[in-house]
């Protein structure tokens, strides 16, 4: 059996990257959002719509938190959160709009939505946004 590289050992141990899905119809959003939370150490799952992010959730049930827009195409940000249902109040779900009338918030809020992000955004809030819903998920918050 061969010996294991130092390289392979370090990755062996190292703690998995905690998961965040990126969901925006925008390509040019989604791509801002995965190089600012990558480069921050995330793994980063993208979706271009709510039909999308609820296919990325079957396929990745350990996503610890969600960036998504509100206003998209086929199913929106709020029909996104009506369907999680339960799994919403388990996964930090932040909503992303160019809109933030207080009737969109509380139903959003009503829904299971941790937070909210006007765009447009800054790499810098994301991440430091994405820090403070991972460290809440973890303290089961």
């Amino acid at each position: 059996m061969p010996t294991p590289l130092c390289s392979d050992v370090a990755a062996s141990s190292a703690p998995p990257r905690p998961k965040v899905l990126v969901v925006d119809d925008s390509v040019v959003v989604r791509s801002l959002a995965e190089r600012a939370l990558t480069g921050a150490g995330y793994e980063v799952i993208l979706a271009g719509d709510g039909d999308e992010a609820l296919a990325q959730f079957a396929a990745h049930p350990n996503i610890v938190c969600m960036f998504c827009d509100v206003h998209m195409p086929n199913l929106d940000g709020m029909a996104v959160l009506e369907r999680m249902g339960p799994r919403s109040t388990h996964v930090k779900c932040v909503m992303v709009t160019t809109e933030a009338s207080p009737e969109i918030i509380a139903r959003g809020r009503t829904l299971g939505a941790s937070g909210w992000v006007v765009k447009p955004f800054t790499a810098a809030g994301l991440v430091a946004l994405a820090d403070r819903l991972v460290a809440a998920a973890a303290k089961g918050r």
